[in-house]
């Protein structure tokens, strides 16, 4: 994507319409007009065109153990997810084309949304511009703190309500029309997707809509040098220099969120995966969102795994114990969602 960072000279002036109308075609530059007033906003320094590609590629942060169930992660990287313009472009172009699609199946023009993991805002403030009334949840109080004086900033707030709290327990004051939840970084494994989508599923209007609508996950199998990487999982991108081979990758289920919130349980997710010649101890795990099917496009708003900047890139995570291989063999694994990713899997003889 070739953008001309000599436009993109930070500022502080209030919108106009030409910016809105921008914004709502997902341009490049109103999405980095918008994250350098975001950042003059919350007294950030805005990012230069020499910081952005390392900006975006640092390891996110999360806010603490998840299997306590301590979700969310750091404000920067909710103002990475911003700066993220392949991200921030497909989620918006999703929003735009089911809000206009639902005022005119619904006959009217106000859209009730929620949006849970709200970040900067970026998304609440194209879904209100469009015409929607939005509860931006937010469970981490710098990021909703940052987020309400950016929207305060904008004249939105009566338009967009910033709650600081847990989306997987929050109960709402009515049902909503549309359901925006993007935890996606590493794959539905540690953030809480699956458990905002069934939670919040409950108060879906009939017509509803969930965004994304969901992923198709698939994983392979890897023998990597995991000398001097302290973690157990790390973005593919980082570390493809240690990789000594790979094998084949699974086939591709799909994960639907309108399927899933109707689910009494979380339940595990098994994949499958064919075993590579020699000694595996990794696995590559990979995840194509389906953002929106507009009824007008003929394909799907996507965003492919590793195409965005900082959101669903590939990860590859860390075994105990290495896997050797058979001809014609397969290994099997499964997690919980919003858990942790298996550190042993088991051969299919």
């Amino acid at each position: 994507m070739s953008i001309n960072w000599e436009t993109t000279t930070p500022c502080t002036e209030q919108i106009t319409l030409d910016l809105i109308n921008a914004l709502l075609k997902a341009e490049p530059l109103a999405i980095l007009h918008f994250g350098h007033m975001y950042s003059l906003i919350n007294d950030l320094d805005p990012i230069s065109a020499t910081q952005m590609e390392q900006y975006l590629t640092i390891q996110p942060l999360y806010l603490g153990n998840v299997s306590d169930g301590k979700w969310g992660m750091a404000s920067e990287d909710a103002r990475r997810c911003l700066y993220d313009i392949r991200r921030t472009q497909a989620f918006i172009l999703g929003i735009i084309c089911c809000i206009r699609e639902l005022q005119l199946e619904l006959g009217r023009r106000n859209i009730y949304v929620v949006e849970a993991g709200g970040g900067t805002g970026i998304l609440a403030i194209a879904a209100a511009l469009a015409g929607a009334d939005v509860v931006l949840l937010e469970i981490n109080e710098e990021t909703a703190h940052r987020a309400s004086k950016f929207i305060n900033s904008l004249s939105l707030s009566e338009k967009i309500k910033v709650i600081c709290t847990d989306a997987t327990i929050y109960i709402p004051e009515r049902k909503f029309d549309v359901i925006i939840s993007e935890c996606l970084h590493t794959g539905v494994v540690k953030e809480p997707q699956i458990q905002i989508m069934q939670h919040l599923g409950r108060y879906l209007n009939p017509n509803g809509k969930f965004l994304p609508e969901g992923v198709y996950l698939s994983w392979v199998l890897a023998d990597t040098d995991w000398t001097g990487i302290e973690s157990d999982h790390i973005e593919l991108s980082k570390i493809e220099k240690k990789i000594r081979s790979i094998g084949q990758w699974s086939q591709s289920p799909y994960l639907n969120f309108q399927i899933e919130s109707m689910k009494e349980n979380i339940g595990k997710i098994m994949f499958i995966v064919p075993l590579h010649t020699g000694s595996s101890n990794s696995v590559i795990a990979a995840m194509d969102i389906t953002i929106y099917t507009p009824k007008s496009f003929v394909q799907p708003i996507t965003l492919i795994s590793g195409e965005a900047a900082f959101l669903g890139q590939p990860h590859i995570w860390k075994l105990n114990t290495a896997i050797n291989s058979e001809d014609g063999s397969y290994a099997f694994g499964y997690f919980t969602p919003g858990g942790t990713f298996p550190k042993v899997i088991y051969r299919i003889l």
